[in-house]
């Protein structure tokens, strides 16, 4: 009984010992990201009485106000409804004689600067040509809208007819624009402009298009 109980206390003795020899070592790897900011500008008064021949100011430009470089692109689509707040108006006017004309003239000043591509998904793209890097800006992508003044109003006239006082005939026709003409309709300019970090613009675009790094 008393050898038992030694061999019992040596065995609790190495139990209560054994160990494992380990190590472990933390490095904390810290990632930090750039601010990403930009400044999407549109200067634009909308007018109560567009008047054919009027230049209407709308200025449209991008501002890179972070640290890192931007790719930019820009597309926009047009709508005229006639003041029955229903009919859509073409976008061009074809006249009595054939000739075609533009109802709202768009003036793109830099022209050079914006490269126009169709995406597959069928909408047209104006690109900026190079890469915006932090606190530049775009040229101007538009800088004004005219109505165009060659462009035809109908109008719906009436004619009725009076005796006067001294028994003479008075015929009398008052006209006015109808409500699917331009006279009276709205037109809407939307315009979507698109910022992507410089060197994600391809595959986050899904475009072939060639942007210039900045120099």
């Amino acid at each position: 009984p008393l050898l038992a109980l030694a061999l019992l206390a040596i065995v609790g003795i190495v139990g209560g010992t054994f160990a494992y020899f380990t190590s472990q070592a933390i490095f904390p790897n810290v990632f930090k990201t750039k601010p990403y900011s930009t400044e999407l500008t549109e200067e634009f008064d909308a007018p109560e009485d567009w008047k054919p021949g009027e230049e209407t100011s709308k200025k449209v430009y991008v501002t890179n106000k972070g640290d890192i470089d931007l790719a930019v692109r820009i597309s926009y689509t047009e709508e005229w409804v006639g003041a029955d707040g229903q009919t859509k108006l073409d976008l061009i006017q074809t006249k009595d004689n054939g000739d075609q004309v533009r109802a709202a003239i768009i003036n793109f000043p830099n022209q050079s600067d914006w490269i126009s591509h169709e995406e597959t998904d069928g909408i047209t793209y104006y690109y900026y040509k190079d890469a915006v890097g932090p606190n530049e800006q775009t040229s101007l992508f538009i800088d004004k809208v005219t109505f165009n003044k060659d462009v035809d109003i109908d109008y719906v006239c009436e004619t009725t007819t009076t005796t006067n006082e001294e028994g003479k005939t008075v015929n009398t026709q008052k006209c006015h624009s109808s409500d699917t003409t331009y006279a009276g309709a709205t037109y809407t300019l939307t315009i979507k402009i698109e910022t992507v970090q410089y060197d994600a613009y391809k595959s986050y675009w899904g475009t072939n298009m060639n942007i210039n790094s900045v120099v």
